[in-house]
Parts: structure tokens; sequence; C-alpha cells
């Protein structure tokens, strides 16, 4: 028999799963349900007798099954299929076996960058040091033997930053480790010296105070009051001194002369003398005159009178 259905159909369907023409196979093998579901709109073949009796007569003389199968293809002609995504499956966690073999070669990875991190910094070549000690720390990031070796990558390629910031990280979860605590107060103190070369003496004087908080040192202390004198931080600079001279018994003449002129100083703005601070100002004239090419310093003989005086006021007693 033939017959016309006059039913186009589309030039294109979307990819969609295979069960969702698992109706359409059943109807066009004859071996459909009554009921059977259309999985895309909720529809049921049963549903598609009740059409309107203008698209009955369309069906007329039609072999029941053939009638059935037009008219389901003719509802898909109007209402086509949408794109539908399939969500992946969720992977299950790795057997112990696939597992195993990644973690151990993942192992041996480490293992060979660290082998050639020692050859490089073996040969001082602090550039490919600390490429290989980046790249590996994206994999083991806890690897504070890897952190170590960054931060003297850093220092011997004089990025005394990066240095202190390694040297920090380890600080912050090992605070006893002797290697960290190097890379911090080397970090400091070479960035702080920079700091010095170039008259940054603000930074300077803020990391050379984070190093007395670390490891005193009468050398950093002496750079501090330096840096405060500079800056005419006159009442700073001389309790630098002070400690520099309790701490360290400091005879350099040239210490001494800074304490004199610090003092002069404030003579010379018309400020008060701070407690003790007379006793040093004398103490500081009688270690200048004491040399030779400085004995005959009109302005040290003028500081050692007013600190004499000053005494002599508060304590009441003869000058010497």
């Amino acid at each position: 028999m033939s017959f016309d259905l006059r039913i186009s159909r589309p030039l294109h369907r979307p990819v969609v799963a295979e069960e969702q023409f698992e109706p359409r196979r059943k109807i066009r093998s004859g071996q459909s349900e009554p009921a059977t579901r259309n999985l895309h709109r909720g529809v049921t073949t049963s549903n598609l007798h009740q059409n309107d009796s203008d698209a009955d007569a369309l069906y007329v003389g039609l072999d029941p099954e053939v009638s059935l199968a037009a008219r389901f293809l003719e509802s898909e002609v109007a209402n086509p299929l949408e794109t539908q995504t399939l969500a992946p499956p969720v992977p299950h966690d790795v057997p112990a076996s696939v597992a195993v073999p990644a973690v151990q070669h993942a192992a041996e990875n480490l293992a060979d960058k660290k082998a050639q991190i020692l050859a490089h910094a073996q040969q001082n070549q602090w550039n490919q040091v600390l490429a290989l000690c980046v790249d590996a720390l994206v994999t083991s990031p806890q690897d504070f033997e890897l952190i170590e070796t960054k931060g003297f990558a850093h220092i011997g390629l004089g990025q005394w930053t990066e240095a202190l910031q390694c040297g920090n990280q380890i600080l912050s979860s090992q605070s006893e480790n002797e290697t960290g605590r190097w890379l911090q107060s080397t970090g400091l103190k070479k960035r702080a010296e920079g700091y010095f070369s170039e008259q940054r003496l603000e930074e300077a004087c803020a990391d050379y105070e984070a190093l007395m908080g670390i490891s005193p040192d009468a050398e950093i202390l002496k750079k501090l009051a330096t840096c405060h004198a500079i800056l005419q931080r006159w009442e700073r600079a001389l309790h630098c001194y002070k400690n520099l001279i309790d701490r360290s018994g400091e005879q350099d003449i040239t210490v001494w002369r800074q304490i004199g002129y610090c003092c002069l100083k404030r003579r010379q703005e018309q400020t008060p003398f701070m407690t003790g601070e007379a006793e040093f100002a004398l103490e500081a004239c009688k270690k200048i005159i004491a040399v030779p090419e400085y004995s005959l310093d009109v302005e040290v003989w003028r500081l050692g009178y007013f600190a004499s005086r000053h005494l002599q006021q508060v304590n009441s007693v003869p000058l010497s």
C-alpha cells in the first residue's frame, strides 16, 4: 500500500541520550504498549489518539500501527527535541593499586628535582636553584627543606625581602628552626644595609629595630643610633648609644664623639637634660678630651661645662 503522510522531517536533530529514542523504536517495530511514555515531554502514546478531528482525517484508512507512528512523528516535528547534556559520571575514589604507584612516581620526581637543586647550588647557579624550588613547591608546599633552599637562592641573588619571607614562613610553623632564624635575620640585616646606603633612613631604622628584637647586636645598635642621629632624633640616638655602651663597653672614640655631638645639639635646642644625660655627656667629654687631637675642641669643653653645671645644680656639689 502506498500513502503520503505529508510530514516533513527536520534536517538536523540535536544529539540526545540513546534511551530517549526508545519509545520511537518500540512504535516503529510494532512493540509499543498502549501507555508507552514519551520521555521528552511526558506524553503517552494513548494520548496521541485524542487529537482533534481534522488531524484524524489525515490518517483514515491507514493501518492502526502506521497511523500511530505517523501521529508520533508529526508531534515531534511540531515540538522538536531540546538539546540535553548528560552529566558526567561521578568519579570513584582512585583505587589503592593506582594511587600507590602515583605517589611513588611523585616522590621520585621530587627526589630528582632535589638532586638537580643540589647540583646547581654547588655551582652557585642560584637562578636555576630558585626556578627548580618554585616548581617543586607547587606539589610540595610544606617541604621546609625546599623553602630553606629557596631562601638561600634569594640570598645568593641579593633578594633580601624574599629571603626574609622564606624565613618568616619557616618560623611560622617551626619557631625554633635555626635556618629560618638565619634567613630572617640575614634578610633584615642586608635589606637594612641597602636602605642605609640609599639614604632611605626611615626604612633602615624600621629594619634595624626589628633586628634588635630578633638578635640584638652591638653593630646593629650602632647603625640604629647613627640613623636616628642623621634624622636629628637626638634623644632616641642617645638612648641607643647608652644601650651600646652598657652592652659592649664601647671604647671607640668615634662613638663617644657622636654621643657628645647629640648632647651638644640638644643644648643648642635648649632642651632640658634627660635623666642621666648630663652624666653621660660629661663622660663623653672626658673621653674625647683625652684624645690629643680633640683636646682643644671648644665645643666639647662647652658641653662639659653645661653638663657639670647641671649636675652641680641638681646634686648641689662643687664642680670638679
